[in-house]
């Protein structure tokens, strides 16, 4: 190779390095940042922060279209389970009281 290839091939090679340096680095320092909870991430010009989302470590976020659901008269009816959780009934199927039964089932058996 003569003078000229090695001009023109090192400040390549060199460019070409600096920039694989340069991604790993940052991905390694986006990285930490994220796992510090730093909140000037939100506020940065390097990285363009549309959603943040608050879960437990090991959490899959799956992208899907939200569902509308008219709360108070728009159809739906507030009921409170027996076991204190909150149901929406649709208001033309009818509202019935629902309560709890006793196990009717006894049989001999003794659990152990």
């Amino acid at each position: 190779m003569n003078l000229a290839g090695y001009i023109i091939s090192i400040p390549i090679a060199i460019s070409i390095i600096w920039m694989v340096w340069n991604y790993v680095q940052g991905n390694i320092n986006l990285v930490s940042r994220l796992k510090e909870g730093d909140l000037n991430l939100l506020n940065s010009s390097r990285y363009n922060v549309t959603e943040a989302v608050r879960a437990p470590a090991g959490s899959r976020i799956e992208n899907i279209q939200p569902i509308q659901i008219q709360l108070g008269g728009g159809g739906f009816t507030r009921v409170q389970l027996p076991d204190g959780r909150i149901g929406l009934l649709p208001t033309n199927s009818g509202v019935q009281m629902v309560r709890s039964v006793p196990e009717t089932m006894h049989n001999n058996q003794h659990h152990q």
